[in-house]
Parts: structure tokens; sequence; C-alpha cells
């Protein structure tokens, strides 16, 4: 009942607007002019005009802002890589080296609250080139999804299967496995976390507009 009561206090407001407001709806339609603060898992605080911060119940609210509430805080996420590297010499010239390359990665969100917002996802597989000790992108990738309970908690992703051969005798020759990197971004353009093998944040300005088959020479300046 003071849930009841608290809110249609605060609908009945009227609030001129004020540095960040935007106008909030309830489920029965009535509407006020507030500011966002914080929420919890099922709880929102607000702060009207008159500088008074009301403690509300997240149902309350439409749908719309719901959304709206849930995507202020970036959900935690865990992102695991799997390499999936197998090698293999040639018979008879036991020199002579196989990589059979295939990245499988999972993006899971690990925090309890919804979040209704699109995230990015950046995949980058990078070898290096032994003659010209070049940085050569072998697969890419970007993604936008979705990590709700209403969808799924979790995005999966398996690439293709690549092989590649080297030689390291003097001169060293062909192409090898270098490093790999996944990335998911907020639609902001927040890092929310990511996870490479031989390769990290660092590296996400030189890769971020890359393709597959772009080369990079030692200094990572495009080629």
């Amino acid at each position: 009942m003071k849930v009841v009561i608290c809110l249609m206090v605060l609908f009945g407001m009227v609030a001129p607007g004020f540095g960040e407001m935007r106008t909030w709806t309830s489920k029965s339609g009535q509407t006020i002019e507030a500011e966002y603060v914080r929420n919890t898992i099922s709880t929102v605080w607000l702060k009207t005009a008159a500088r008074k911060e009301k403690k509300i119940l997240i149902d309350a609210f439409s749908k719309a802002d719901q959304d709206y509430i849930y995507s202020q805080t970036p959900p935690k996420i865990e992102i695991s890589v799997d390499n999936n590297i197998k090698r293999r010499n040639r018979p008879g010239d036991i020199d002579d080296v196989f990589q059979d390359l295939q990245c499988e990665y999972e993006i899971v969100k690990t925090s309890k609250w919804p979040y209704p917002s699109e995230l990015t996802v950046y995949y980058f597989m990078v070898g290096w080139q032994l003659e010209t000790k070049e940085y050569w992108v072998i697969e890419t990738h970007q993604k936008k999804f979705k990590l709700n309970d209403k969808n799924s908690n979790k995005y999966y992703f398996k690439g293709e299967l690549f092989e590649l051969w080297f030689d390291p005798d003097d001169p060293p020759r062909g192409k090898k496995f270098k490093g790999i990197l996944v990335c998911v971004q907020t639609s902001d353009g927040e890092v929310l976390e990511y996870e490479g093998r031989n390769l990290n944040e660092k590296h996400l300005k030189y890769l971020m507009n890359a393709s597959r088959n772009d080369r990079f020479d030692d200094d990572w300046k495009k080629l």
C-alpha cells in the first residue's frame, strides 16, 4: 500500500525541466519529469526538480522506462576463448609445421539484472608472415547482439577452420598463428570486457576497422 501511495504522489507532481530530466510514464499512463539516480534489480531512485529523491519499484513503470533503467548499468560478463590449435609435422621433414586453427568463444552474462540494450562483439584472429615479418588478419567479424533473460544470457561463436604452414629453418618461411582478440563494447563504445591470446586491448585501435587479409608491419602500421 505504501508503494502505491508513493507512486501516486510522485506521478501527481508537476516538475519543470531540470538538467538531465526525462519524462517517466507509469503503467497507468501518468507521467512525471525526473532524473535517474541509481537502481537495483527491483528498485529505482529518481530525483525530482525539487531535488527530492524518490524510491520506486521498477515494475511500476512502462516497459520502455524499465528498459531505460536497466540499460543504465552495463552487465557483468565473462568471455571464454578456445584457440583449438592442432599442430602436426610433415612426414619426411619434421621442420615443416602445419597448424589447424579454429576459434570458439562464448560470452556469458553473470549479473542478475536484465540488460535490454545492444552490445557489439569484435573478434580477430591474427597470423604472422615469417618472410616479410608482417601481421596478417586471418579471420574477423563484428556482431551486434543482446544478453537478456527473455532471449539468452549467452552468445556463442565458432569460426572457420584454417590450415597454416611454416618452416622455422633459416630463412624462415610461411605463416603461423599469432593471436586472438575478442572485445565486447556497449552501444556508446565503452569496452565492457575483452579476452585475448597474445593480443590485448591496446591492439584494438589497430584492428578495429581491419578486414580479413589486411596486413600490418611490426609496429602495427597498416600496409
